[in-house]
């Protein structure tokens, strides 16, 4: 009887863990509430130093003239790349209204807007710079996302992208490795030319296939 108590509660424990991971990853995805406001903070502050990495391989001769960033979180992201590139009209898109409200109460010229980059409302070849941080693994539909990035990315312009190699290889094991990741994005018309490794970390320098 006893053995079967310690059973029943080591179940309830695990049970409860894992309802709870579902909920944080759910939270990650589309943040909500005050969890989902700490935990933008909270990863704004653990990435931003990603965002700086990553933006170190990008040397424009001229700044961009619109940047899109996209998953912005709290919006921490899109404020740097205004700061960076203060000529140029930059855009935050999230698909978490919460979001949106806490990145329109940083002191930035960036713009923010609900988007979700499966289907933007951006004209063709809006944008000569895209960045994706820490957030492309989250993207439902991996294809239909990187196609309509295509479409609103200039023909000379750059798609940066950068999060956790762990992200990779919990959520998309099948681009863990550089050539499958070539060959997917080869099939949605963009070519990788960089590649990058630091901390755990992985960058990706993308262009489009002309």
């Amino acid at each position: 009887m006893v053995i079967m108590k310690v059973i029943g509660i080591i179940f309830l424990v695990f049970l409860f863990l894992g309802a709870l991971l579902y909920y944080l990853i759910q939270q990650s995805k589309k943040p909500s509430g005050i969890v989902g406001v700490l935990m933008m903070r909270l990863f704004n502050k653990a990435y931003l130093p990603m965002v700086r990495w990553s933006l170190s391989f990008y040397n424009p001769s001229e700044s961009p003239m619109k940047i899109l960033d996209i998953g912005v979180g709290n919006g921490k992201s899109t404020a740097l790349l205004a700061k960076n590139f203060p000529k140029s009209k930059v855009v935050g898109i999230e698909i978490a209204e919460i979001a949106i409200r806490e990145a329109k109460k940083l002191p930035t010229t960036a713009v923010f807007q609900l988007e979700n980059i499966q289907s933007t409302s951006f004209d063709n070849k809006t944008f000569d710079l895209i960045c994706a941080f820490q957030t492309h693994f989250h993207w439902q539909d991996l294809k239909t996302a990187f196609y309509e990035i295509r479409r609103i990315l200039t023909d000379e312009g750059i798609l940066l992208v950068a999060c956790e190699y762990a992200k990779i290889r919990y959520y998309l094991p099948q681009y863990k490795d550089t050539q499958a990741f070539q060959e997917f994005l080869n099939s949605v018309g963009l070519q990788l030319v960089q590649e990058e490794k630091q901390q755990g970390w992985r960058f990706y320098k993308i262009k489009k296939l002309i």
